[in-house]
């Protein structure tokens, strides 16, 4: 039975050796990865290519991926095989007509091949006579016989870009702003920031994934294919994001179970369940009002205790009673935070800290709440008094602009009060409507105003104290009051959220001792030291400044819709600065990469938050806003500057 079984075997091996090595390939041929991955390994062009030949093949062979293929380093010998490669190519139509493709120039791209792998379908043309023809005729013949299977490279160039997913198919197909991404399988992601505590899978790819993309862009059809997606996985880490409220959490509700439901704050949907913890912390003046109560408590206390003894507190430790003893005060700060019992402490101005991870449908699960009655600190008062204001009028008749002092800066005001009247009116109609309520002796309430000032840029500042400032450029570029509208609320955002203050403040020891540190690393002699630790400390300035942006755009958007804008046309700004400025940073934003960043935040914000808003009905104002835009060039001299811009 043994030598039956090996005499079998022996006969199947001599069998088998007659087949071709190809036989075994069919079950898995190569692809497109497996070369990038030869690649890689360094392995040499030639044996590459043995291989190619030697196999059986699946090789995607679409003209942008073999630039694609071409821009990772694959050479055109090797990219010429995959074209020729047996099972590289689709089956030819019935009746059509081919000739065997070759692989084209590095500076020409050819579409798919669609030749059938089987010599039998493969017609073959006859060569044709050579005829002279003049130029014109040349010319013309190769305009009309020109293949349509071959374009120019001038319709692909590479592309950088950064954004936020807008609309998600599948994780090899989905838009950031206007840029179709398609993204083959084989290639993988560039993850920066891992960590143990985050994992990502392509799975998880979502509308508001911000992902940077390199790779090969086709300005015809807007199609960006992918040769390199990168993703910083710090976006899925917890937020800790503080935030002044502009309205009262209405739907937010006590169960027995704990506080549950939706807090529009932030421009934002924040999600509370019966295991989050929702705190109320008493500010300093709260604290200073306990402080008095309990030290009125213990005076009446002590007399009580014994109105002749005015060693009280020794009296008062001989008992073992130190609960209204001076050591309370520590104590009270020790538990600066408690439970949420009442929505009465709660509501506009109120300052509130959430913690917790954004969920799929744009929400943030939040895991701690804390709410702190807000009031102003010395240092921001000091700030606000820093910042005084000294203006002269303008002259209409004489088309003399005022001057404005603002601090240390110095403008001069657009000489129309019509043009300054309108941008006021606007202004005040997107303040929040819990500022305008405050009386005027309320030290939280911001007076706010708005100046169109000569500039000769797109750009618009605020002050802590609610000075606004438009430079007239702005309506050289934008179409409608809803723009308008969009950079007057983020301005204001920056107003009501303190953001001025607050970066002043942000890790203000850590600042200071890296710049002693690079002072003093300087002064040693170690001048990398000290651009190093320069550098650190503008990255921490910057990167907070980068969520403060961020910020601001939200609210602007919930402050536009407050007012009844068309919050479609806020990311449209971004669209006419990008077409006016480029993609790179803007002054106006020099925080952020590019302005597809920006515009797909803004998208992918409108998609999450403000879902439910039936912005047809919302207004855009483009003739009043015209009629202002030409008063305003005509104060400057201007003539109207055109841009085209794709819908």
């Amino acid at each position: 039975m043994v030598k039956v079984v090996v005499s079998l075997a022996l006969v199947l091996t001599i069998s088998l050796s007659y087949f071709p090595f190809s036989f075994a390939q069919d079950i898995s041929p190569l692809r497109n990865a497996d070369i990038v991955r030869m690649v890689r390994e360094k392995l040499p062009t030639e044996k590459i290519i043995e291989k190619i030949n030697n196999s059986s093949c699946a090789f995607d062979t679409f003209p942008t991926v073999l630039e694609e293929l071409r821009y990772r380093g694959v050479s055109d010998e090797i990219l010429d095989a995959m074209v020729k490669a047996p099972r590289g190519r689709r089956r030819v139509p019935p009746n059509s007509v081919t000739t065997s493709p070759t692989l084209a120039p590095a500076n020409v791209a050819v579409e798919r091949s669609s030749t059938n792998s089987s010599p039998q379908s493969q017609a073959i043309t006859q060569p044709q006579p050579k005829t002279e023809a003049t130029p014109t005729q040349s010319n013309t013949a190769a305009k009309q016989t020109a293949p349509a299977n071959v374009r120019s490279a001038k319709r692909l160039k590479e592309k950088k870009i950064l954004g936020y997913i807008t609309e998600f198919y599948s994780p090899t197909s989905f838009e950031i702003e206007d840029y179709r991404i398609t993204r083959d399988e084989s290639v993988e992601f560039d993850f920066e920031n891992q960590s143990a505590d985050i994992s990502f899978k392509k799975e998880d790819l979502r509308v508001g994934t911000l992902v940077e993309i390199r790779g090969l862009f086709d300005e015809t059809t807007n199609e960006l294919r992918a040769a390199r997606v990168k993703i910083d996985l710090d976006q899925f880490r917890q937020l800790d994001v503080t935030t002044i409220l502009d309205r009262k959490p209405l739907e937010l509700l006590q169960t027995e179970s704990g506080w549950r439901g939706l807090i529009a704050a932030d421009g934002r949907r924040v999600r509370i369940e019966p295991d989050t913890k929702v705190l109320f912390r008493v500010n300093q003046s709260g604290k200073k009002q306990v402080q008095e109560q309990e030290k009125a408590d213990r005076e009446n206390k002590k007399h009580e205790l014994n109105p002749e003894n005015k060693d009280w507190y020794k009296e008062s430790k001989s008992r073992g009673d130190r609960s209204w003893s001076s050591e309370s005060d520590a104590k009270f700060v020790d538990e600066e935070f408690v439970p949420l019992t009442s929505l009465a402490d709660v509501g506009p101005g109120t300052i509130m800290t959430y913690h917790g991870r954004e969920q799929a449908d744009g929400t943030v699960l939040a895991s701690k709440v804390e709410f702190t009655r807000n009031e102003m600190e010395k240092a921001e008062f000091d700030l606000w008094k820093r910042v005084k204001v000294k203006e002269t009028p303008f002259n209409f008749e004489a088309n003399k602009p005022g001057e404005l002092k603002v601090g240390s800066d110095k403008y001069k005001v657009v000489p129309n009060q019509e043009v300054q009247d309108y941008v006021n009116r606007l202004g005040q109609s997107l303040v929040p409507e819990y500022q305008k309520a405050l009386p005027e002796s309320n030290p939280q309430k911001i007076h706010f105003q708005f100046r169109v000032v000569q500039a000769k840029s797109f750009n618009a500042s605020c002050y802590p104290s609610g000075m606004i400032i438009i430079h007239s450029d702005v309506f050289q570029l934008l179409e409608n009051e809803a723009q308008l509208a969009a950079v007057l609320a983020h301005e204001i955002a920056h107003a009501t959220q303190e953001h001025a203050y607050r970066e002043m403040q942000h890790n203000k020891k850590r600042r200071t001792a890296l710049a002693i540190g690079s002072l003093v690393a300087a002064g040693m002699g170690y001048y990398s030291v000290s651009r190093i630790l320069t550098m650190v400390n503008t990255a921490m300035i910057q990167g907070y400044g980068r969520t403060l942006e961020n910020q601001s755009d939200r609210l602007a958007l919930q402050y536009m819709a407050d007012a009844g804008y068309d919050l479609r046309e806020a990311p449209r700004v971004w669209k006419l600065v990008a077409i006016s400025e480029g993609y790179g940073p803007t002054f106006y934003w020099s925080s952020h990469d590019n302005a597809p960043e920006r515009r797909s935040f803004m998208m992918v914000t409108i998609r999450n938050s403000f879902s439910t808003l039936n912005l047809s009905s919302f207004k855009k104002n483009e003739d009043s806003f015209q009629r202002i835009a030409k008063l305003v060039r005509e104060a400057d001299g201007k003539k109207r500057q055109k841009i085209k811009v794709l819908s």
